[in-house]
């Protein structure tokens, strides 16, 4: 049985209050993804391994762009981070399997400037941070940096 999920959408302009502090939470955590990112393709071009979720979060506590943001929203840019590099791995070796398709090899991203940037703000409802924020506590923001 299929069930029906409710979303509820808000579209900020950028004449709108709130747009700045989502507009500064999006640039850190784009830092934070560009930061993890950078490690993990460093390991991987230069040692032949994967830096995975567990071992990324555990190397990013200490970084100042982990500490700008909630623990739990920077544990979801780095899931995000391992996500994508899964999917590089499957799409990749789906291109090895299988030359005889015209597709094209799958390449590593590379890390986004200010300008170029699209980012994901992940909060959780479940349980409320015991620090306080100056970032405005949204479910999901996604907005062009």
């Amino acid at each position: 049985m299929n069930q029906m999920q409710l979303v509820e959408q808000h579209v900020i302009g950028k004449h709108d209050p709130r747009y700045a502090a989502i507009d500064e939470a999006a640039l850190k955590s784009k830092n934070l993804y560009n930061a993890a990112l950078y490690e993990t393709r460093q390991a991987y071009i230069f040692e032949g391994r994967y830096v995975n979720y567990n071992e990324m979060d555990k190397r990013m506590q200490s970084h100042e762009a982990y500490k700008v943001l909630p623990a739990k929203v920077s544990q979801q840019i780095l899931m995000g981070l391992d996500r994508n590099w899964k999917s590089f791995f499957e799409a990749r070796k789906r291109y090895e399997c299988d030359l005889s398709k015209p597709n094209r090899r799958t390449s590593i991203k590379s890390v986004s400037s200010r300008k170029k940037a699209t980012t994901s703000l992940k909060w959780s409802t479940s349980k409320p941070s015991s620090k306080p924020r100056s970032i405005l506590p949204i479910m999901l923001v996604s907005i062009l940096v």
